[in-house]
C-alpha cells in the first residue's frame, strides 16, 4: 500500500499561509484542518520491531494515523487494536518525553506538579496537570498543536544538530523550513521536502535524535 503524505489539507492550507503572509512554518492560530495532528512518528512495527519502510500500511485509527510493516500486522493490529494501541502509546512517551519543551501545562499555563497526565493525542505527547486540560486540548487540537509547535522550535532551534536537511543533505539556509513532529524540530531545506519525510517520519526523527546524542 503506497503511502499517502498526512494531513494534505494542512500542508496545502499552510503553504497558502507561508506564501501570503510570510509566516514562520509552524502550526497555529485558528484550526486549519479538524484532523490536524502527527504523521506516526515510531521507527518500527509495533508488531515484528521491524523497520516501517517501503510499502507499509497505513491505520485510521481514531483519528490518528498509525503505521504498520505488512497486511500480517495490520490485521493483528485490529484483532486487539486497545492493547497495540496502549503500546504504541508507551513507546510514544518513552520518545518524547526526554524533547518535551514546557515545564507548564499548556491549557492553563500553570507549573507541572508531581502529578503529571502524560497524555498522547495523534501521536503527540501533551504533558497535563489535570482530566479538565486534556477535555479542552482535544476540543481546540489546531491552538495548543500550534502552542507547542512554536515552544519546541523556540527551545531546540539554537542546538539544533544538523547543518544540512535530513532528506536531502542539503545546506540549511535562510530559507530553512521550521517544522514539528514528536516534539522534535525537523529543519528541512524547504516545504518541498516536507513529502519526502512524511514517506518515513520515523527513520527521519531517529537520524536526528542520533545526531544529537553525538552531540
Amino acid at each position: 500500500m503506497p503511502i499517502r503524505e498526512c494531513f494534505t489539507p494542512f500542508a496545502g492550507a499552510l503553504a497558502l499561509l507561508l506564501i501570503i503572509g510570510n509566516l514562520s512554518p509552524v502550526r497555529g492560530g485558528e484550526p486549519i484542518d479538524p484532523g490536524i495532528g502527527d504523521p506516526y512518528p515510531l521507527e518500527k512495527c509495533v508488531l515484528s520491531d521491524e523497520p516501517i519502510e517501503g510499502d507499509v500500511e497505513i491505520i485510521d485509527y481514531q483519528g490518528r494515523e498509525i503505521r504498520v510493516c505488512c497486511s500480517d500486522c495490520m490485521n493483528r493490529f485490529s484483532e486487539d487494536a486497545y492493547t497495540r494501541v496502549t503500546e504504541i502509546d508507551a513507546r510514544l512517551v518513552a520518545q518524547q518525553k526526554p524533547w518535551y519543551p514546557l515545564k507548564k501545562d499548556i491549557v492553563t499555563g500553570k507549573p507541572l506538579g508531581e502529578k503529571v497526565i502524560d497524555h498522547i493525542f495523534r501521536n503527540r505527547l501533551f504533558r497535563l496537570s489535570s482530566l479538565e486540560s486534556v477535555t479542552k486540548l482535544e476540543k481546540s487540537p489546531a491552538k495548543y498543536f500550534g502552542e507547542l509547535d512554536l515552544a519546541v522550535v523556540e527551545k531546540q532551534k539554537k542546538d539544533y544538530p544538523l547543518k544540512t536537511c535530513v532528506v536531502s543533505g542539503k545546506l540549511l539556509g535562510p530559507e530553512a523550513y521550521d517544522h514539528v513532529v514528536a516534539n522534535q524540530l525537523v529543519r528541512l531545506a524547504g516545504f518541498d521536502e516536507l513529502a519526502a519525510f512524511n514517506e518515513s517520519p520515523g527513520r527521519y526523527l531517529a537520524k536526528i535524535r542520533e545526531a544529537a546524542d553525538k552531540g
